[in-house]
């Protein structure tokens, strides 16, 4: 998850990982990300399918 309006981390796209599911959100500064109830809400979703994959289920994580 990372914010394509980062105003700490440049180039933005630096946010980015090849082998990772990688989240863009918009509107979002580098520090407001921990506050964003958008950002928690992708954060729980991502935890959530991440957990479920470990106990054997497989959950999708919720659409950006």
């Amino acid at each position: 998850i990372f914010s394509v309006h980062d105003n700490f981390v440049a180039p933005q796209t630096s946010s980015v990982h090849p082998a990772a599911r990688n989240v863009p959100v918009a509107g979002i500064g580098h520090v407001s990300l921990g506050f964003s109830d958008e950002v928690v809400e992708l954060v729980a979703g991502e935890l959530a399918a991440a957990n479920a994959v470990v106990r054997g289920a497989v959950v999708e994580p919720r659409a950006v």
